[in-house]
């Protein structure tokens, strides 16, 4: 293979012509590992209709697709654009967002421990309410909290779900018990309980959007190969062969 290479039909490690082949192709028709064209097809491709791994084009299909249209498996960004994350003017995101990015976030976070022990009167703490036998249970930091005092709203709501893990807002409760009979000489017995005040879950994506979602890039994935991956898989193969 020559190093450099011009003329209509060029072929070499930089290959420049009106059809162009090789490491880097430059040409109205070009193919290569870096390939610059009209009709791109390449590892990196750009041009006008561009193929390849990392494309960008007017209309850009690969892995990661930038152009005014963006056809990708991963990423595609564009006037129109199409992939699993998509961003643009009239994205199609196939896949859906994370339901913690973004996350709301309380403005008092404490822990268990801080609460319980009176650091701080309440706090908003990760944890999970589960139903279980009948009771629900309160765990966080490693540890199950059977006698928490939760509201009947929160209560009913779980009993539907069975467990919920996300942000809870405990309360930390003292009472003092009165001494029993005979005992009046005996100091009253402190009592500490856990009371849940409130609760923000992350929201939850339909299990049949995720469904269609992995529908929908698993076809995407077919198209992108078939259309783009395959050929630059070709070209690849194809110079690294020599032939």
């Amino acid at each position: 293979m020559q190093f450099f290479s011009v003329g209509a039909q060029a072929r070499g490690f930089i290959a420049i012509g009106a059809e162009a082949e090789g490491v880097i192709a430059l040409g109205q028709v070009s193919r290569g590992v870096i390939a610059i064209g009209q009709m791109a097809t390449g590892v990196v491709a750009i041009g006008q209709l561009a193929r390849g791994v990392f494309v960008i084009g007017q209309l850009g299909v690969g892995v990661w697709a930038y152009g005014q249209g963006g056809v990708g498996i991963a990423r595609a960004v564009g006037m129109i654009a199409v992939a699993a994350r998509a961003g643009g003017l009239l994205p199609l995101s196939l896949w859906p967002a994370a339901s913690n990015k973004g996350a709301w976030k309380p403005g008092r976070v404490a822990t268990v421990r801080e609460v319980f022990d009176g650091v701080v009167s309440e706090g908003w703490i990760e944890a999970e309410l589960a139903l279980e036998g009948g009771s629900i249970v309160l765990v966080a930091d490693g540890q199950r909290y059977f006698d928490c005092e939760i509201p009947d709203s929160i209560a009913d709501d779980l009993r539907a779900e069975r467990s919920r893990r996300g942000w809870v807002l405990i309360e930390r409760r003292e009472a003092l018990s009165s001494a029993g009979e005979g005992g009046f000489r005996e100091a009253p017995e402190r009592t500490v309980k856990l009371a849940v005040l409130n609760t923000h879950w992350p929201k939850r994506e339909p299990i049949a959007r995720r469904v269609w979602g992995a529908i929908g890039i698993a076809l995407v994935s077919a198209l992108v190969t078939w259309v783009s991956l395959l050929p630059a898989a070709t070209v690849v193969a194809g110079l690294v062969s020599g032939r």
